[in-house]
């Protein structure tokens, strides 16, 4: 008897434990429900929020609150602001010229870096405002031509990395980090990509399909690669390839979207992606007949021999306005000379013109390697490639006889028979930039 009452109990027990879990399961299941309801709906009045806060900005201005002196003497830091104010004020932030520039300078990099601090709390609203595929402007417009710095010339390391690699140092710095960002949303690509969460390189994949500026898939693909190297690399570069074809109108181009072509061929040469290679000669020339010099890079670097008779025929046809773009082009071509019979050709040809001497001097330099001017080559170290560039230059010699021809060439043999002695190149110094003598004993 007792051993019955003890195994009805036993099975009481498990019913109660059964309907008991059951009950605590669907309740937990409602639980979630709610809490996911309402994050959704915290989620939506947010992005409403944005979009008005969008809205407000094209029209008003955020005063710029910097801590007080007797904050700084008293060693008192302010509060940060919480993701929410931050992003607010960065959307009403509007860049003044002058000495008030420097102030909000600071209040806008103070506001992204208090971003980053708040980590995985700013995320959804980062992500909330990169969806509406709005933008506040930083940088001014761009206005007039580039300066020489965007154009070409050595790629040194500034505030930040660029875009190609710093394994090749031709061409201009295309940059990719900032100090003070151009836009909102580039701001707040590195935001993300420094919080460095699992969300972090999602909500960075996802932009990479919406942005509509080279300069951002530049920056995209530069943090996507920090995050997660290789692993975004045909989505990237397929929607390179549709903003090369379809280039989207920006209402108010800054500097950079002048460069946007430039970033997007760098981002090609950076994946060593040669599909795009025939289309390239075609756009080594953009408006008003200026050269990109990342399309020439493009083509030199990935391409090689096979753009040679493309690129020298642009040379030697197309009118270039442009004196440092065409002489930029000039030296990208002749790196090939001593190897390639379209580059040797057209080395005699500058060599033996009666046009610019200035430049010509610097292209017949340009043999050498090394810096030539404002621009960085790379050194040749090939002993037959020496002697055959060394050649080239000894036959220009006979034919030559305008002095500053003659002291180029000269010059350059000398550099040339220095490399194949295995010492350095000497800086070419035209006789005309150089400091005259004192007569005085």
């Amino acid at each position: 008897m007792a051993i019955r009452i003890l195994i009805g109990l036993f099975v009481l027990l498990l019913v109660c434990f059964y309907l008991g879990y059951g009950l605590a399961d669907r309740r937990s299941d409602r639980v979630l429900t709610v809490q996911r309801q309402l994050w959704e709906d915290e989620l939506s009045q947010r992005t409403a929020g944005l979009k008005t806060a969008l809205e407000r900005a094209r029209t008003e201005s955020v005063p710029v609150k910097l801590p007080s002196p007797s904050e700084f003497e008293t060693g008192l830091s302010p509060v940060l602001p919480s993701p929410a104010e931050a992003l607010d004020e960065l959307l009403r932030i509007r860049m003044p010229e002058g000495e008030a520039r420097r102030q909000v300078t600071r209040r806008v990099v103070f506001l992204l870096e208090t971003l980053a601090v708040h980590r995985e709390k700013s995320l959804p609203l980062i992500e909330a405002f990169l969806s509406l595929n709005q933008d506040v402007e930083y940088a001014p417009p761009a206005t007039g031509r580039l300066p020489l710095r965007d154009r070409a010339g050595p790629n040194r390391r500034g505030a930040g990395r660029g875009l190609p690699s710093q394994s090749d140092q031709r061409g201009p710095l295309l940059a990719t980090e900032f100090v003070l960002p151009p836009s909102l949303r580039l701001g707040l690509f590195s935001v993300v990509r420094d919080i460095a969460l699992p969300a972090s390189e999602t909500i960075l994949a996802e932009a990479v399909g919406r942005a509509g500026r080279g300069v951002e898939l530049a920056v995209l693909a530069d943090h996507l690669e920090d995050l997660a190297p290789g692993r975004h690399r045909e989505p990237i570069l397929s929607a390179v390839r549709e903003l090369l074809s379809h280039p989207l109108d920006i209402n108010s181009p800054t500097r950079l979207d002048d460069l946007s072509r430039g970033y997007l061929f760098a981002v090609l040469e950076r994946f060593g992606d040669r599909g795009y290679r025939d289309e390239a000669l075609k756009q080594v020339l953009g408006e008003e007949n200026r050269m990109i010099p990342a399309v020439v890079r493009y083509l030199v670097s990935l391409v090689g021999e096979e753009a040679l008779p493309g690129l020298v025929k642009i040379y030697r046809e197309a009118t270039i306005p442009d004196r440092w773009d065409r002489l930029v082009l000039g030296m990208e071509i002749l790196q090939f000379s001593g190897k390639n019979g379209s580059a040797d050709e057209l080395f005699g040809m500058i060599a033996a013109n009666d046009g610019d001497a200035a430049a010509r001097a610097l292209l017949v330099c340009s043999l050498v390697g090394g810096e030539v001017g404002p621009y960085q080559l790379k050194t040749i170290d090939d002993a037959a490639v020496i002697a055959r560039r060394l050649g080239l230059v000894e036959a220009a010699l006979k034919q030559v006889d305008t002095p500053q021809m003659v002291e180029a060439l000269e010059h350059t043999r000398s550099n040339l028979k220095n490399l194949l002695a295995g010492k350095e190149p000497v800086a070419f110094v035209p006789l005309r930039n150089r400091p005259r003598r004192s007569l005085a004993p």
